[in-house]
């Protein structure tokens, strides 16, 4: 499996969370993830949309999807809201599935796993359960 971050503390809590069940070869963003991917060939390639490069992820995605030798398993996630909608990622950029949110090692493990199972998951976050909207609900219920 193939763990494209180019956040650092992000990569390695995706690479703790899968290492145990997967190989998993972790890959910053900057560096090409077409190359390691088409030298790697892994079952599985995980795409960060995070921190700033999320165009380049999903122009990585839809080429790994399109290649001569397309990659059979891509999909992407995203730690807090997603900067695309999960049409657009799912359909537009070809992904398996798309995890968006606050998510814990054991709800990435649980996604890649669904993925190669061809379950085509899709979280994302529920905006009603945003911090601001629990305050609100917790202030509203002191009524």
């Amino acid at each position: 499996m193939l763990v494209v971050d180019d956040h650092p503390s992000d990569r390695l809590r995706a690479v703790a969370a899968l290492a145990g069940r997967f190989d998993v070869i972790p890959l910053p963003t900057g560096e090409d993830p077409l190359r390691a991917a088409r030298g790697h060939r892994p079952e599985l390639v995980l795409l960060s949309l995070g921190h700033g490069a999320a165009d380049g992820a999903l122009r990585a995605c839809r080429t790994l999807r399109t290649d001569v030798r397309p990659i059979e398993h891509v999909a992407v996630y995203v730690h807090g809201r997603p900067p695309r909608t999960v049409q657009q990622v799912c359909e537009t950029w070809r992904a398996d599935g798309y995890l968006a949110g606050d998510f814990d090692g054991p709800a990435l493990l649980a996604f890649a796993e669904s993925v190669l199972r061809g379950e085509a998951p899709v979280r994302v976050p529920d905006v009603s359960a945003g911090p601001l909207a629990r305050l609100v609900g917790r202030l509203r219920g002191r009524r």
